[in-house]
């Protein structure tokens, strides 16, 4: 069914991130581990472009997350909940890909987090 107003879109895609809120284990570990990146971030003293920079990496998680939520549920639909070999490939496929956005964005993270608690640990000498 097409949405008749911009309203009703979003109020659809409202619904579709409290689906994987209320069902998704992976996607509400992806939102804590944001909730804790957000919270470091402040801590530490993040100037706006390292802040900008960690919220466009767990975004870009998050929502591949909901992507291959997504695939899964279409492939589990299509297949009939019956398992299949390129049903298994095309979910591991879609997997993957959140799992290289995943260390991608520890990559990144790392780059911005380290200095800073490096900074932390020597100011404690």
């Amino acid at each position: 069914m097409k949405n008749r107003t911009l309203l009703d879109s979003f109020k659809n895609a409202i619904n579709g991130f409290v689906y994987c809120l209320n069902n998704e284990k992976n996607f509400k570990m992806h939102l804590k581990i944001f909730a804790i990146s957000i919270f470091f971030a402040f801590f530490l003293g993040f100037n706006v472009t390292e802040i900008a920079i960690v919220l466009l990496i767990s975004t870009i998680v998050i929502a591949l997350e909901m992507i291959n939520t997504s695939i899964e549920k279409l492939v589990d639909l299509v297949v009939d909940n019956k398992i299949h070999p390129l049903a298994k490939i095309i979910k591991d496929i879609s997997a993957g890909a959140v799992f290289i956005s995943a260390i991608s964005s520890l990559i990144i993270a790392g780059f911005l987090y380290i200095p800073k608690f490096l900074i932390i640990l020597k100011s404690f000498k």
